[in-house]
């Protein structure tokens, strides 16, 4: 709207609504040929322009800037008419390359040289179809936006056409025109930014045919030289040359001072190393080239593999320096470039795998197989469980560290523990045979030296095994509180079992041997462990008694001093026998046997007088430690009976005497059963 001249407010409105119908038809053939021809373009550009030239002295600014938005949209337009010619171009001639290509020219062999480049521009086309997929995927959301937007803006003209209409002053209706003239310039600049969008798009879509075009191109040539790759001497002869002659010339630079700008040292010195790593490439892909067994092929293939790990790490280096520079040999000669680093190594990056590939391909599916089995076991190996802070000293300062507690070195730890487990029970094993015949030590004593021997082995076996694989012993830092919430809640029995047993081993109250008495278990201690010991009855039977038991309990110990202990046999003999006779035969059977001791000497004690016999007990002592006092007083029964019966002492055995009263007549009666009463009583 032309503020210069004065026009009637009909005229105004009658102007704006045929624009907003303008607005709505070119938006419904946004998207035609017509709409985006260049003539029609042009044409719009120049309308545009005109009206930036009236709006120019206006004090209103927003329209004014309205319009520049709608000049630039328009620009915009012009550009995604060539972008989408250019692209269907490009599509035309990449369809047109797959179905006229019949082969190479010459015949093979062809360089390895040629197909790394073949190889390189199809990796180069994947990315840059990546790329292009992901900016459609972008521009198709941003023409959803501009949809959106048109379509709010549509609305918000409708209504100020109703508040035009319904304006009561003309100051009001004024401003509303204006506004309505404001929002067809925006209708006008989205009805341009979804032509140019579905312009950008529809070339885009020809780019990315044009892209899996080459693609296939590429495909089909790769196809076309396989089995014809060959690595000739002289060809690895020309890349050593053309590498030498660029480590010459950095080597050069870097003694000549003032050659070059400073900036660009650090770009020359990284040329001269990697053109090192470089050089080590190719001559390993020619001695692959030429490996004809397993082994030669298997050894060519590590060196990859540790070179691809080599050139990551330049990767990193070369990812932080500038790219893009370019220094000049100073003689005329071709450039010699040190720009974009990042690039060149990504290069022999993808060149190192095309040679792995290759190897892989040419020694058959066992060693490829087998390479990615070692690679998968190799990354298992060296993966990281998590990570353990640790402290270390550096210039007398405390530094804060992280180690990797990895897969491997959990591995290591457990192979260590179990080797040094089974030597530590060889050791145990030997020195137990030592104690017990060179030195004459008592089996109690050997168990107690071999157990903390075995303990102070095991705990220095654990220390040297977490050195060993570099584990700090932060890493095991939470099991003290774990430790301290197990005792409070669950291992109270544990422990205690675990502490008696080490007084036990200490102050020595029971010795592996002794013969004792706990909970009407009898027998004699065969081992004393941490937690519990074993007691072996005389029947044979073993029993593992826990070690607060031995210890809160009361328990007989019949070897912990002296030990002899005193037995005894009961005997009963008739009454009227001669019991000085009797006490002599005891003791001469007692005397008799073996392993009844002579001091202290048996004795005979007349006890009782019986019911049914005279009572003697027979009283010895015997050594614990030698006899079984259950076999020994069978056969003390034994003798004693052979012995009283040769001299003619009858053993007693349980008798009544009935005695009658005789001052009265004894009453004798006879009588007969109830049935035969019965049967008795009529005949009376």
């Amino acid at each position: 709207m032309n503020r210069g001249k004065p026009i009637s407010i009909s005229h105004c409105l009658f102007f704006l609504i045929v624009n907003v119908l303008t607005t709505d038809l070119q938006a419904q053939t946004a998207t035609g040929e017509e709409f985006s021809a260049v003539l029609a373009i042009e044409q719009r550009l120049e309308q545009a322009q005109s009206e930036l030239r009236e709006h120019a002295a206006d004090t209103d600014s927003l329209t004014y800037e309205l319009l520049q938005r709608l000049e630039t949209t328009i620009y915009h337009h012009q550009a995604a008419v060539d972008y989408n010619l250019a692209k269907e171009a490009e599509r035309k001639t990449a369809l047109a390359a797959v179905r006229t290509w019949n082969g190479f020219d010459q015949p093979g062999p062809y360089s390895v040289l040629f197909s790394d480049e073949l190889r390189l521009r199809l990796i180069e086309l994947k990315h840059l179809q990546r790329t292009a997929e992901v900016r459609l995927r972008v521009l198709t959301q941003f023409k959803k936006t501009a949809e959106d937007q048109f379509t709010s803006n549509q609305t918000a003209e409708r209504q100020l056409i109703e508040m035009s209409e319904l304006a009561d002053t003309a100051e009001s209706r004024q401003q509303a025109l204006l506004s309505l003239e404001q929002n067809a310039i925006l209708l006008r600049t989205d009805v341009e930014k979804l032509a140019y969008v579905d312009l950008r798009l529809r070339g885009l879509r020809a780019e990315i045919d044009a892209i899996n075009a080459g693609q296939e191109l590429l495909q089909l040539q790769l196809r076309a030289i396989e089995g014809q790759i060959a690595f000739s001497q002289s060809g690895l002869d020309e890349i050593l040359q053309r590498i030498a002659t660029e480590r010459s010339w950095a080597i050069n630079t870097l003694d000549s001072p003032g050659s070059v700008e400073q900036e660009y040292y650090a770009q020359i010195a990284w040329l001269a190393e990697f053109l090192d790593l470089e050089e080590v490439f190719w001559s390993t892909r020619f001695e692959g080239s030429k490996a004809t067994d397993l082994k030669g092929r298997n050894r060519v293939l590590a060196s990859f593999r540790e070179m691809k790990s080599t050139a990551d790490t330049w990767a990193q280096v070369a990812g932080s320096m500038a790219g893009d520079r370019l220094l000049d040999s100073g003689d005329g000669s071709d450039p010699l470039v040190v720009r974009d680093e990042f690039q060149r190594i990504k290069r022999l990056n993808n060149q190192i795998d095309f040679a792995i590939l290759d190897l892989e391909q040419k020694a058959g599916l066992g060693i490829s197989i087998l390479g990615r089995v070692v690679e998968a076991a190799v990354a298992i190996w060296n993966s990281e469980l998590y990570l353990v802070e640790d402290t270390a000293s550096h210039e007398g300062k405390k530094v804060s560290t992280f180690r990797a507690i990895t897969f491997g070195k959990l591995i290591k730890l457990a192979l260590i523990l179990v080797a040094g487990w089974l030597a530590l029970k060889f050791l145990s094993r030997r020195l137990r045979t030592l104690a017990t015949h060179y030195l004459g030590a008592s089996p109690a004593t050997v168990n107690t030296i071999v157990r903390w021997n075995f303990g102070i082995g095991l705990g220095l076996l654990v220390i040297y095994s977490l050195k060993s694989v570099n584990i700090p012993f932060t890493a095991f830092a939470f099991l003290g509180g774990t430790l301290a919430i197990g005792i409070g809640f669950g291992a109270q029995t544990l422990i205690k079992n675990f502490i008696c047993g080490l007084i036990i081993l200490l102050e020595r109250p029971f010795k592996v041997g002794d013969l004792i008495e706990v909970d009407d278990v009898t027998g004699r201690i065969l081992r004393i462990g941490m937690r519990a010991s074993v007691i072996e009855h005389f029947d044979g039977v073993e029993t593992l008694i826990p070690n607060s038991v031995l210890l809160d309990n009361r328990v007989n110990n019949w070897t912990f001093g002296k030990t002899a202990i005193r037995g005894s046999v009961s005997v009963g003999v008739a009454y009227g026998s001669p019991t000085r006779e009797v006490s002599r035969t005891l003791l001469a059977a007692a005397t008799k046997h073996g392993q009844v001791l002579d001091r202290p000497e048996p004795e005979v004690r007349f006890e009782d007088f019986g019911d049914s016999s005279l009572i003697f007990r027979l009283l010895y002592w015997v050594d614990a430690t030698q006899t079984q006092r259950e076999r020994l007083d069978s056969d003390l029964r034994f003798m004693i009976e052979r012995a009283l019966n040769e001299v003619g002492i009858t053993l007693a055995f349980p008798q009544r005497d009935i005695h009658f009263d005789t001052a009265q007549p004894l009453k004798v009666e006879f009588a007969s059963s109830p049935e035969q009463s019965l049967a008795e009583g009529p005949h009376k």
